[in-house]
């Protein structure tokens, strides 16, 4: 393990998810993978790899990984002569294969949130319109207390942990992929009173297509016209909830429905930056929370209550989780997500997949499971040349000149919304040229606080410093 100090706190993360293989069969992996959160960068290993035509029957494929953490999680790891507690943090799974492992109730029952007693009710599907129901804890859970939750027992059971706590909603399908995409697809599809008309539509697309320009090389993906976004990729949706989304939807939607994106805009940017939960935490988290209840509420009235599904429902539950796992990104699926694409690779054909994906492992070993940490290095090359600096000001990098670096520096900023609070509590700015001046700085003396991206309108500009681990 590349530690350069070895804390007396070990803390990993499983995933639990299956991989189909092929598009022609059913062959599909169910791999166990695990990441230790205190390496840098994030590194993911394989622990378990099942292979079948559909998944596990039954939950016996658990056992030998149960088996082997069981001494670790009672009684600790020894590394170099000196015992180190292990402490499993998160089981990370989406929300289907989440309720597969705990063996409950699936999200589509009536008692299918696994954060609170709530009872689903019917409108055209199950759905969770109560926001403030009796929470779930362990002891209830290995009880079976509520036995309309519960299908059985698991394996998980056996180990020392919280059957709660270290089960967390995953934000990459429970926000992004789930509460972001439902809510363009009832803009787009929608009741009349809400769907936007077809010259609407065709401004924001007009929007996307124009600010791919200013979206750095940090984003693999940049966002697609609104025809393409049943095919957006959980990134996609976290770039335009994140970032992008306030500025193309600024003017173009009615206010109510602009209003009600910023309540969730604005919750999961605070969820998901480590200086706004980790400075003044809890009032922060807690305004957070309350703003995602808020949101589920006006979106209930909004919509109708049949669009408070479970996704929409859990998200009342993501800042309990904050508080428990630090930021959205130490509990989410992307790095496993990353992890089995490159897995899926390591497969060519049909014969014995297991042996060919192992094999490849142990041959690419250093090549699959690093992620590659990307410091902070200035670059003077639009559209990566944005920055925010740690006194709060905001540069554009023009070019370099021996140790020293050429900046237009922006003396003044204006919030870019104030609803349903001053956006540069969160750091995002609008700025104009008029108020900025060219000068030359130290570059070795240059404190970076984030990078960012810098969106140009006509008369202005927004800076929007990316909060989220690329």
């Amino acid at each position: 393990a590349r530690y350069n100090e070895i804390p007396n706190q070990i803390n990993v993360a499983l995933n639990i998810d299956g991989l189909p293989l092929f598009n022609s069969t059913n062959e599909q992996f169910y791999p166990i993978l695990m990441s230790v959160l205190e390496l840098e960068p994030r590194e993911v290993e394989i622990i378990g790899l099942y292979c079948g035509k559909s998944k596990p029957s039954n939950l016996d494929f658990l056992n030998p990984t149960i088996r082997e953490l069981q001494p670790f999680v009672d009684n600790g790891i020894t590394i170099k002569g000196n015992r180190h507690i292990f402490n499993l943090q998160v089981v990370n799974t989406d929300a289907v294969a989440r309720c597969f492992v705990k063996n409950i109730k699936g999200v589509t029952g009536y008692s299918g949130c696994d954060q609170c007693e709530t009872v689903g009710s019917y409108a055209g599907r199950v759905v969770f319109p109560e926001l403030d129901a009796t929470l779930r804890n362990d002891y209830s859970f290995r009880q079976h207390e509520d036995e309309e939750h519960h299908h059985g027992h698991t394996p998980f059971e056996q180990l020392t942990i919280d059957m709660i706590d270290v089960f967390p909603p995953d934000p990459m399908h429970q926000i992004y992929i789930g509460v972001h995409k439902r809510w363009l697809a009832t803009l787009l599809r929608g009741p009349r009173a809400t769907k936007l008309s077809p010259v609407t539509k065709i401004q924001i697309d007009e929007q996307i297509a124009d600010i791919q320009q200013f979206i750095p090389d940090d984003f693999a993906r940049k966002n697609r016209k609104l025809n393409e976004f049943d095919h957006y990729k959980a990134t996609e949706h976290r770039l335009f909830l994140l970032y992008t989304g306030p500025v193309i939807f600024h003017g173009l939607v009615p206010d109510n429905l602009y209003d009600n994106y910023l309540c969730l805009h604005v919750a999961i940017t605070i969820l998901s930056s480590k200086d706004l939960v980790e400075e003044n935490g809890d009032c922060n988290i807690r305004y957070a929370h309350d703003l995602l209840v808020y949101f589920v509420q006006d979106c209930i009235d909004l919509f109708g209550i049949e669009f408070c599904t479970y996704n929409v429902h859990s998200l009342v539950h993501f800042a309990a989780s904050v508080c428990e796992h630090g930021v959205l990104e130490n509990f989410s699926g992307f790095i496993f997500e990353n992890y089995l694409r490159k897995l899926k690779k390591l497969v060519h054909s049909g014969k014995r997949p297991i042996v060919q994906a192992i094999n490849r492992i142990m041959e690419k070993k250093p090549l699959l499971s690093k992620l590659e940490k990307k410091d902070i290095s200035i670059s003077t090359v639009k559209p990566n040349n944005a920055y925010q600096l740690a006194d709060g000001s905001y540069i554009l990098a023009l070019h370099h000149r021996n140790d020293q670096i050429v900046v237009r520096k922006f003396r003044r900023t204006w919030p870019f919304y104030d609803s349903p609070c001053d956006s540069r509590i969160l750091g995002i700015a609008r700025v104009e040229e008029r108020q900025s001046r060219v000068m030359v700085l130290n570059e070795r003396r240059l404190q970076i606080k984030h990078k960012a991206i810098y969106i140009k309108r006509r008369e202005y500009g927004v800076f929007l410093p990316l909060r989220h681990d690329i």
